[in-house]
């Protein structure tokens, strides 16, 4: 729900999925590629509404789902974003 906040400009609500959604992987230890990719997803999209903090948040909550999935490509894809260069 965290997509559909972005791209409705609810950044509060965005924030409560986001948090919501860090307290879930934390209480499980479990990663999946779905969770990632939507990180991905609504850190671009924030990125994209003038929203840089909450694109880096997604960007390290990406990068840690694919660190526990041991996607190495994918974990520096998201340093990339997270350094400034997603080039």
């Amino acid at each position: 729900l965290a997509g559909c906040a972005s791209l409705d400009g609810d950044w509060s609500t965005w924030d409560y999925h986001i948090d919501e959604s860090c307290r879930l992987a934390e209480q499980t230890e479990q990663a999946d590629e779905d969770t990632a990719r939507l990180a991905e997803l609504v850190a671009t999209w924030a990125g994209e509404a003038d929203q840089p903090d909450r694109a880096q948040r997604g960007w390290r909550i990406a990068a840690a789902q694919w660190s526990l999935l041991g996607r190495k490509a994918e974990v520096a894809s998201a340093q990339q974003h997270l350094s400034g260069d997603p080039d």
